[in-house]
C-alpha cells in the first residue's frame, strides 16, 4: 500500500465502512479493480484490438465474413462507420466477450445529433475514461500532481443536469484524492452553502463545460458571502467549444490556467491541450484519430471530419467511426515533449464562416466586436444569406442595454457590410440546444 495513503483511506481499503458509507467504499473497491484492468489493457496494442473486433463483434463478424482479414491488421481494411450504425442496431457493435460489462458500464451520447444513445464500456475502459484521464491531465499541468492529497478534494466536477446527484469518489491514480460533483441545479440556499465550501480551500482541478464554469463564476460573484472567491489551481474544460474570451474570463475569475480537452462518449478521453497551447495532443495510447477530407479520403493529417478508432474500449467497437466533428490534425513536435498528431483547430460543429452577399466572413473575426463590451455570452444565427439574429447576455444585470446593442450592431455591420440585416436582442440566458452544447455560430 502506498505510503501516501493516510489512515482514513487505509481503513476504507481494509473494508472498514464505519469511516465512510458503503457506496463510497464500494466505488473505491471497483476503482481498484478497474485500475488493474486498465494496466493490463495498456499492454495490448491496436493489432490485438482489431483481431478482437473481428472475432467478437457481430457488425464486424458480418463485414469480414467471406473477406480475408490479413495478418497486417491494418485499419484500411475496415469500413467507415457512423452514428447511423448506432441508431440502426447498437447491439451489433457490442462484443460478445463483454456482454456482462456492457450492461453495467454505460454512458450516453449528448443528444446533440439526435436521440441519446447508450455507449457501453468494459471495466478497463471505464476506469481509463473516468479515472485515468485525470492522471493524464495532472501529468500535463505543471505542479498539479503535488496538489492532490489523499482523502482531500482533488477534482470538482461541475454539472447542471437534472436530477444532479452529488457524489464523492476516491481517485486512486491521483494519490487517492477525492472527486466531488458540484450541482448547479439546486436552490439558492444550497448553492450559497456549496460556494462557501468551495471558497474555503483552493480547488486543485475544476472541470466542466465552459458555459457551466462561467455560470459558476456568476453564482460565486452573486451568492458568495465570505471574503474572496472560488479559486482553482487549474481548470479543465471539454464537451463543447472553448472560445478565447471564455478562457480569459475563466482564468481571471478562478485564478488558474484553462486546459482544453476533446472528449466524447464514443471516444472517451481523446485529446488534451498542454501548457504551451500548441493544440490538443491526441492520446495515442488510447486511440487513433484520422481525418475524412473533402475528397472522401481518410488521412493522418489535414482538415475535415474527425474519424475515431477507440482501441481502449473492447466492449463496444468504434473503428473508423465518423464523429460528426470537424478539425485539423497536424503531426507536430511540441516544446512540452509531445511528438505526434495534434488537433491544431477544433471548430467541432460550429459554423466556421458565414456566406454573405459580399462573399464569406470567418466567424472568429466577429469575436472582436464583443471583446471589450459587457457581454457574458452571445450567439449569432444566420437565417438567410443576408439575415442574422444576434442574442447576447449582459455581463451584469443592466436596466438599459441600448448602448451595448448599438455597439454590437455597429461593429458587426462594419465587418459584414450594410446589406446585412441584423436583429440584436438582450436575453437573460441562451439555452443550449438538445445535448447541452453551446454553439456560438449557427446557420439555420
Amino acid at each position: 500500500m502506498p505510503n501516501s495513503i493516510d489512515a482514513y483511506v487505509a481503513s476504507i481499503l481494509a473494508g472498514d465502512e464505519d469511516v465512510a458509507d458503503g457506496e463510497v467504499a464500494a466505488n473505491l473497491a471497483l476503482a481498484l479493480q478497474g485500475e488493474q484492468a486498465w494496466s493490463a489493457r495498456r499492454s495490448q496494442d491496436i493489432g490485438d484490438f482489431l483481431c478482437h473486433v473481428v472475432r467478437t463483434i457481430p457488425f464486424y463478424q458480418s463485414w469480414f465474413a467471406g473477406r480475408s482479414f490479413r495478418a497486417t491488421k491494418r485499419l484500411e481494411e475496415f469500413p467507415l462507420t457512423s452514428r447511423r450504425d448506432l441508431e440502426f442496431d447498437r447491439n451489433r457493435l457490442i462484443s460478445v466477450s463483454y456482454q456482462e460489462d456492457a450492461s453495467v458500464f454505460k454512458v450516453s451520447t449528448s443528444g446533440s445529433l439526435g436521440r441519446r444513445i447508450p455507449i457501453s464500456y468494459d471495466l478497463a475502459s471505464s476506469y481509463g475514461t473516468n479515472y485515468a484521464s485525470y492522471a493524464a491531465v495532472a501529468a500535463a499541468v505543471p505542479g498539479l500532481s503535488d496538489c492532490m492529497k489523499a482523502a482531500r478534494r482533488g477534482v470538482v466536477l461541475v454539472d447542471n443536469s437534472i436530477p444532479c446527484q452529488a457524489i464523492t469518489l476516491f481517485v486512486p491514480c491521483l494519490n487517492y484524492s477525492l472527486l466531488q460533483r458540484f450541482c448547479l441545479s439546486r436552490s439558492e440556499e444550497e448553492l450559497r452553502a456549496g460556494i462557501g465550501d468551495l471558497r474555503r480551500e483552493s480547488v486543485p482541478l475544476l472541470y466542466s463545460k465552459p458555459h457551466y464554469l462561467l455560470e459558476l463564476a456568476g453564482l460565486d460573484r452573486k451568492l458568495g458571502t465570505e471574503a474572496g472567491r472560488i479559486s482553482a489551481r487549474a481548470l479543465l474544460v471539454s464537451g463543447e467549444n472553448l472560445y478565447e474570451d471564455q478562457r480569459a474570463k475563466l482564468e481571471h475569475w478562478f485564478g488558474g490556467p484553462v486546459y482544453n480537452a476533446y472528449t466524447s462518449a464514443e471516444g472517451g478521453f481523446i485529446a488534451l491541450e498542454c501548457n504551451y497551447h500548441t493544440g490538443l495532443h491526441v492520446q495515442c495510447d488510447r486511440l487513433i484519430l484520422e481525418v475524412l477530407s473533402s475528397d472522401r479520403t481518410v488521412c493522418d493529417e489535414g482538415t475535415g471530419e474527425l474519424v475515431l478508432t477507440n482501441f481502449s474500449n473492447w466492449a463496444m467497437g468504434f473503428v473508423r467511426y465518423r464523429t460528426g466533428d470537424r478539425g485539423t490534425i497536424q503531426n507536430i513536435r511540441c516544446p512540452c515533449g509531445f511528438c505526434g498528431p495534434t488537433l491544431t483547430d477544433l471548430p467541432g460543429r460550429d459554423v466556421v464562416r458565414f456566406v454573405i452577399p459580399s462573399g464569406a466572413i470567418e466567424c472568429r473575426s466577429l469575436e472582436q466586436v464583443f471583446a471589450l463590451l459587457p457581454v457574458q455570452q452571445f450567439q449569432i444565427a444566420q437565417h438567410s444569406r443576408n439575415t442574422f439574429a444576434v442574442r447576447w447576455v449582459p455581463d451584469l444585470p443592466a436596466k438599459d442595454t441600448r448602448e451595448t446593442e448599438q455597439a454590437i450592431r455597429r461593429g458587426l455591420l462594419e465587418r459584414m457590410g450594410d446589406d446585412v440585416m441584423l436583429s440584436v436582442e438582450a436575453v437573460a440566458h441562451i439555452v443550449p440546444p438538445r445535448g447541452g452544447k453551446v454553439r456560438r455560430y449557427v446557420c439555420n
